[in-house]
């Protein structure tokens, strides 16, 4: 496995290793702990080719068929996730399956809603012509013709836009749907899953519970976790896979399209579910460290024979450092660390290393192109580098 610190040690969970893991590594560990669901999830994605192929060649109308386009598509982007534990992912994509069952629902029920869901085409390709950031990227010819197709994009779609705003209203730009989502999950009979789609939504606006799985509380510590959301996958294996459920039971109801052989699958994956929740926390333990890791640390040297000062940036849990830039504005520290660490620790440093000190409160830009090397390499004893007598108050 390509470790790019060559510091890892990958015989020790990461938790023992201040929770540093790599995405292939956590992933791998997953894969092969989930070995005896696979042949669950290979039945589940042959049954769905042939569900898929079944219903575009039988959809009752154009836009159920384009919500089931929505609902197949992200239905493999969430056994995708589901396998590899990316359970961010997963909460966007459930969320979106409850939208597809709801909106299937009322396309495939209603004339006025299949025609709204089509109409809606023209306020997409509104927003698509206004989207004019990539320009400044692209040069001469190209540059041209990009901006042309945008102007035609817009002219184009304007009759089209104009009637549907006529005949719906002005609020029709902001969703096709004539009654909000809470209501037609309530006509369809959908309203109890409605509180999941409340808290998978977290995830896609931002909200504080949107980073379950990603962050914790270690002892006195705020512990970020950047990653694979376990809980979360956990989560939307049963919720992303119930909702994919509903929707083909919903189509073999409104459009009388045979989806037995898929819902049997899916309640045979379901029942694995166990066994996933039992996986997945198992690595979710391995990968949280019992004491909240240190973060980057700023160091100060100086080197004793030439009373030079070089600054650099230390990563204790990988016992790494880096060149870094002087910070801004402290040139004073700078004096004040030559003068304290060669008067008062002269000869206390090892042959050829720098006098060191650790400096709270400063923040290091690493130089660019500076490469990673081993922290003993500067420092006498790397994992007891606290002194903060420099402190920036």
């Amino acid at each position: 496995m390509d470790d790019p610190y060559q510091r890892l040690d990958f015989s020790v969970e990461p938790s023992k290793r201040g929770g540093i893991a790599l995405m292939a590594e956590v992933r791998e560990n997953i894969r092969e702990n989930l070995m005896p669901l696979e042949q669950h999830f290979t039945n589940v994605q042959a049954e769905t080719y042939l569900a898929m192929r079944r219903f575009f060649a039988q959809a009752s109308n154009e836009a159920s068929a384009i919500v089931g386009n929505h609902a197949f598509n992200d239905f493999e982007a969430l056994l995708e996730s589901l396998i590899n534990g990316d359970g961010r992912n997963a909460a966007r994509v459930t969320r979106a399956l409850y939208e597809h069952v709801v909106n299937y629902c009322d396309v495939a029920t209603s004339t006025d809603s299949a025609e709204r869901y089509i109409a809606h085409r023209s306020v997409t390709a509104e927003s698509l012509s206004t989207l004019t950031r990539a320009l400044r990227l692209l040069k001469g010819v190209e540059h041209s013709r990009e901006k042309h197709r945008l102007k035609k994009l817009s002219r184009e779609s304007a009759p089209e836009l104009r009637e549907s705003l006529r005949r719906y209203g002005s609020g029709f730009r902001r969703g096709w749907a004539a009654t909000n989502l809470r209501q037609s999950a309530s006509n369809h009979g959908y309203e109890s899953q409605y509180e999941v789609y409340k808290l998978l939504s977290q995830v896609t606006h931002g909200s504080f519970g949107g980073v379950l799985g990603n962050y914790g509380q270690i002892g006195a510590g705020n512990v970020h976790r950047v990653g694979l959301s376990l809980d979360l996958a956990v989560l939307c294996y049963v919720e992303g896979l119930g909702a994919f459920q509903d929707f083909a039971r919903e189509v073999a109801t409104r459009d009388q399209i045979e989806m037995s052989g898929l819902v049997q699958a899916l309640d045979e994956l379901l029942a694995q579910w166990p066994t996933y929740r039992s996986v997945l926390q198992a690595v979710d333990g391995a990968l949280w460290p019992s004491d909240a890791p240190s973060g980057p640390v700023a160091i100060v040297a100086v080197y004793p024979s030439t009373g030079r000062v070089r600054w650099f940036y230390w990563e204790p849990e990988l016992k790494v450092m880096r060149k870094a830039f002087p910070p801004d504005g402290f040139a004073w520290l700078e004096e004040e660390a030559r003068s304290h660490l060669i008067d008062e620790h002269a000869g206390q440093s090892e042959a050829g290393k720098p006098l060191t000190s650790a400096v709270s409160g400063v923040i290091l830009n690493p130089e660019p192109g500076s490469k990673w090397f081993p922290a003993e390499a500067i420092l006498t004893n790397p994992q007891r580098e606290h002194v903060h007598w420099l402190g920036v108050h």
